[in-house]
């Protein structure tokens, strides 16, 4: 039967229209006319005035562009659901010896659309009759960006063109380009998908290394999302080095070895540049003020000395061999205030730890006995958790206290808590055995920094053999130490020796130099 071209209402597309092969059945149909062997296969919609295209939409369209406005065409007028309609529009161009064939590309775009409006993987299994897996196989290409799709669909439509029109030798990569060939690349970056396929394309490289480089790529996103948890949270300059690194391509064989001995060299060592270059953050200031810098849940461990409102012009302590004047507190005279002043300070500086401390974070402050009890109860009130009482027992105590009739003085305390939400982290130690007793002398010797006239800088610095099992005991390698009153850094020094990385701040100005000049900064 004969039919209006205006008569056809709808058309069921099962690949989509190509201009070039429009192009080619307009000139063939120009040439030798239009064969009515040949119909295109229609289905009614509705009445019998109006039909459904089921098959020749390339020939369609090219009579169109020829002004032809009539067609022979075949009803059938079984097709009555929609997926009868698809069934047979597929086997009609499989059967068929149209100029246009159909290609992988046509198959894809296909199950992308089905499955966009609803058909499931079954159903659209049985209009192309494969199986389901293979639709599966179909449906996953849409992963490919969109810019390295076009190429492949580019790729085949020259492919066609060059072997119908010249019967030429085509280029390999052309033909080569499949659903199995594509599947490969689907877990690599858009970059990655781009620069393989595009090489392909140009025949710069052949199918074998296009594999061994998917292959590759998929290695080494692998190790970088591997090596990129273990530099979590480091500056962008380091995670570029090792990105460097990895895409290099030394480390291929060595990420398939078991305990990858080159790979963990290298996150080592830019751990260990880091903790070098960035681990440390010396802040010269007012804690009030300055504390504002420090964001909120981001440090592991305080281990701090504060002020403790004991300072007078009465009262003496020991530096090296010398008894001198206890007054230190400083330009805010932090030491000689009113005490409830001064515990209302004391307060806010806890508030102020507990923000900056994360969830599952370690604390331990420095702390007169008379205040013990207030610090304590201070961790209640601002959400943290007092676990114990730490005692210093001083081997070598000052002998302030026989001057004034009184015993001498050869402890000191520290109230240790955890901010709750998570696991605290309390490891062994070679160097303390995780009593709440510690012992160790003053700090004397080489170890006592001195300023330019040989006098002992610090008063109350704290000594190494102190510091150090707290931070091994209480924080984790790579965690972040702060001590917002770190005086000369000697909380800093032993967080650095345990490959801590460290943040203070200091009010005093020779403190704060000195401290710079010790840790590097």
């Amino acid at each position: 039967m004969k039919i209006e071209l205006t008569q056809i209402t709808k058309r069921i597309g099962v690949r989509s229209l190509k201009p070039k092969g429009v192009q080619r059945l307009k000139e063939k149909i120009a040439e030798v006319g239009y064969l009515p062997e040949k119909p295109v296969i229609i289905t009614p919609d509705g009445s019998e005035e109006a039909y459904i295209l089921i098959d020749g939409g390339h020939r369609v369209a090219a009579l169109e562009k020829l002004g032809i406005d009539t067609v022979e065409a075949y009803l059938d007028d079984t097709l009555i659901t929609e997926a009868m309609r698809l069934r047979r529009a597929r086997l009609a161009n499989e059967v068929s010896e149209t100029v246009v064939k159909t290609t992988f590309v046509d198959d894809a775009e296909l199950v992308w659309r089905l499955a966009d409006e609803g058909m499931t993987q079954t159903e659209i299994g049985a209009v192309l009759g494969w199986g389901r897996s293979k639709v599966a196989d179909y449906s996953v290409l849409k992963k490919i960006s969109k810019e390295v799709w076009e190429i492949v669909v580019a790729s085949i439509e020259v492919f066609a063109t060059t072997e119908e029109k010249s019967g030429a030798t085509p280029l390999v990569a052309f033909a080569t380009f499949s659903e199995g060939l594509l599947r490969p690349i689907l877990p690599l970056t858009s970059d990655q998908q781009l620069e393989l396929v595009t090489e392909l394309a140009a025949e710069k490289i052949k199918i074998k290394k296009f594999k061994e480089l998917a292959i590759a790529y998929r290695s080494r996103n692998d190790m970088y999302d591997y090596t990129l948890i273990q530099l979590q949270g480091l500056p962008q300059e380091f995670i570029d080095q090792a990105t460097e690194e990895i895409y290099s391509g030394a480390y291929d064989k060595d990420w398939q070895t078991e305990n990858r001995p080159k790979l963990s060299k290298l996150i080592a060592s830019i751990l260990e540049e880091w903790e070098q270059k960035s681990g440390v953050q010396l802040i010269h200031g007012d804690f009030n003020e300055k504390v504002k810098l420090i964001e909120d849940n981001s440090i592991d461990f305080i281990l701090t000395d504060p002020p403790y409102n004991i300072s007078s012009s009465s009262k003496i302590t020991k530096q090296g061999g010398k008894i001198v004047n206890a007054e230190f507190g400083g330009n805010d005279q932090w030491d000689t205030e009113d005490l409830g002043v001064f515990k209302t300070r004391l307060d806010n500086w806890v508030e102020e730890w507990s923000r900056i401390l994360r969830p599952g974070g370690g604390i331990i402050s420095f702390c007169d006995k008379a205040l013990v009890s207030d610090l304590w109860n201070m961790f209640i009130d601002n959400g943290l958790v007092p676990k114990n009482i730490i005692v210093w027992e001083k081997d070598n105590p000052s002998p302030a206290g026989k001057g004034r009739r009184n015993l001498i003085s050869a402890t000191e305390f520290m109230v240790w808590g955890v901010k709750p939400g998570s696991e605290y982290t309390f490891n062994d130690s070679n160097e303390w055995n995780k009593t709440n007793v510690i012992n160790s002398p003053l700090c004397a010797g080489n170890e006592r920094l001195k300023d330019k006239s040989k006098n002992t800088l610090h008063p109350t610095q704290k000594p190494l053999r102190i510091l150090l099992p707290l931070i091994e005991v209480f924080s984790n390698r790579g965690d972040v130490i702060f001590d917002g009153f770190m005086g000369v850094g000697s909380t800093g020094k032993a967080a650095k020796q345990l490959n801590r990385k460290f943040t203070g701040i200091e009010i005093n100005e020779s403190y704060f130099l000195s401290t710079q000049r010790e840790l590097g900064e």
